[in-house]
């Protein structure tokens, strides 16, 4: 996957790694790869030439192609089976990131663009879905908030410094130097998953798995709140950040700072939800959150972005765990977890869409973005 929402899924199988430490091992050095580039894809694109109405039309590309599609990937993953698909998507990521690394140079790439972003939305996708619906099945009974810190918390300690250390090689040599970079660490990434001779199995999928599940409205409108409230704070916040400062040295600084802020804060969070319950986090995590993405729209031309960044990584992630906990709870009480997260991811996909819509309506005023985020937010307060 090219965007960075999604990395932080890199590190799901942390509960398993004394069974699976290959793909464990695999899975870590895949995160920090990513973070080095993920976050500045759309900037690379903007820098080459690209139009902000044609790096919008790429991220919705690849977004759509992961969310859209979800049923057609889980049905993949149920015919070969987790290490299947994990071989299968890296070498299409690593295709994506050679494409990209052609971009600037070569013609053909270049008419053909659309390709990338599909190649990594549809990795991605296959991904995602394996490595959520394994956690799921491994949560256990106790601690539910903690261990999905651990989940969240762990990727970003590990890739913390990828966004600073990609900006400051991007801006000392190049971009293409940097995905070069992570390509060689992704083929090196391949290496634990070769040794691997254990057979591992996956859950089964069943395409009415849409007509069994039963999504309350209340459920619906969270999920589409949850994926705006995700592209927002992966996609539209680090934009904003290079348009002010116009340096991928600061837009990776700051982006770093948030993920290393969030990983202590979201370790305590997960103890505390366990301890005090998960309503009042999230309720409080709402609110908080739904000032500080009004406040993003106020000043997001004003050096005064780079404070509420780096606080909106505290507020955001107390609705993030909590949200995330309950959903991975409810997947794990249904007879099969992979069913509902990807029915789970298509539906994220219809929040994601109003985004991207009001991006592409709006350009170049991001600040609407912020606002719907912040009307929308406020629905984490009812769960």
């Amino acid at each position: 996957m090219l965007s960075h929402e999604h990395h932080h899924h890199l590190s799901k199988l942390v509960q398993m790694k004394e069974k699976l430490g290959k793909i464990y091992m695999h899975l870590i050095i895949q995160a920090f790869a990513v973070s080095m580039i993920s976050v500045f894809v759309p900037i690379y694109l903007l820098t080459i030439g690209f139009s902000l109405a044609q790096v919008v039309t790429f991220l919705l590309i690849e977004w759509t192609l992961f969310g859209l599609l979800s049923p057609l990937y889980a049905k993949l993953i149920h015919k070969i089976g987790l290490r299947e698909a994990i071989l299968i998507r890296t070498p299409f990521l690593i295709l994506a990131y050679l494409l990209l690394f052609l971009l600037e140079s070569n013609t053909t790439v270049r008419a053909f663009y659309w390709i990338i972003p599909i190649i990594g939305g549809i990795s991605g996708s296959i991904y995602a879905l394996s490595i959520t619906s394994l956690f799921a099945e491994s949560l256990g009974n106790k601690n539910h908030g903690e261990k999905t810190a651990k989940l969240i918390s762990y990727p970003q300690i590990i890739s913390a410094a990828g966004p600073f250390i990609g900006g400051f090689l991007a801006s000392l040599i190049s971009f293409p130097f940097v995905i070069g970079l992570v390509v060689v660490f992704l083929i090196i990434s391949i290496i634990p998953i070769g040794l691997i001779k254990e057979k591992i199995t996956h859950p089964k999928f069943n395409i009415n798995v849409f007509k069994d599940i039963k999504v309350e409205f209340k459920e619906f409108l969270m999920l589409n709140s949850y994926g705006v409230k995700s592209m927002i704070f992966f996609v539209v916040l680090p934009l904003s950040i290079y348009f002010f400062s116009t340096d991928i040295l600061v837009v990776g600084a700051v982006i770093s700072t948030i993920a290393l802020a969030r990983a202590g804060f979201t370790m305590f969070l997960g103890k505390y939800c366990d301890k005090h319950g998960h309503k009042t986090v999230i309720r409080i995590g709402a609110i908080l959150t739904s000032i500080i993405l009004l406040l993003l729209g106020f000043f997001s031309q004003s050096p005064f972005l780079y404070v509420l960044a780096i606080i909106s990584g505290f507020t955001n992630i107390m609705t993030t765990l909590v949200y995330e906990t309950h959903l991975y709870d409810k997947a794990r009480k249904h007879p099969n977890p992979l069913e509902f997260l990807t029915f789970k991811e298509f539906s994220l996909f219809w929040g994601r869409l109003i985004i991207f819509a009001a991006m592409l309506i709006y350009l170049p005023n991001f600040e609407v973005s912020y606002f719907i985020g912040a009307v929308t937010t406020l629905f984490f307060f009812f769960l």
